[in-house]
């Protein structure tokens, strides 16, 4: 049985929930992550957030619970999380296949080096390396700057048809 997902706009009330996700997340793919911040901190941070860019932040719900969200601003993917029960299901496709409605003509991102998973997904969804740093980052680690260019994507499937 699939799951229907739905896309929506966050609401301030969804931040404790994100961090949620967020934390759980992160903990899971990326073990290897320093911890910097208490999950209360990132809870507080989520509100900031949330009340600072509220338009950059979309959720995947179902029926009942929200399971992932993103975090778009000026066509920079900033966050993109799925609650880890929920992976490989589709939420994360729907997330990205939003974020790029919202921003048709370029995404960039940044990723971990070592998050060899979240380097798939994105690769495998129309993603170009661009760049890599050395740790300029809060965790200090290395990591890859991605781009999709929604122009490119769009030729390619008009000659690929």
């Amino acid at each position: 049985m699939t799951t229907q997902i739905r896309i929506t706009e966050a609401a301030p009330s969804d931040a404790a929930e994100l961090a949620s996700i967020h934390i759980a997340a992160r903990r899971d793919a990326m073990p290897y992550l320093p911890t910097l911040h208490s999950d209360e901190d990132t809870v507080r941070w989520f509100v900031a957030r949330l009340a600072e860019i509220p338009a950059a932040f979309r959720v995947a719900r179902t029926d009942r619970d929200i399971v992932g969200y993103f975090v778009l601003h000026d066509g920079q993917l900033q966050d993109l999380y799925v609650q880890p029960h929920h992976q490989g299901r589709g939420v994360g496709s729907a997330l990205l296949d939003a974020a790029k409605s919202l921003s048709p003509r370029k995404i960039v991102l940044s990723t971990f080096q070592q998050n060899t998973e979240a380097r798939a997904f994105y690769e495998a969804r129309g993603f170009r390396e661009i760049g890599r740093t050395d740790g300029d980052n809060e965790e200090r680690l290395p990591d890859i700057q991605y781009e999709w260019d929604g122009a490119v994507t769009r030729t390619t499937r008009r000659y690929c048809r």
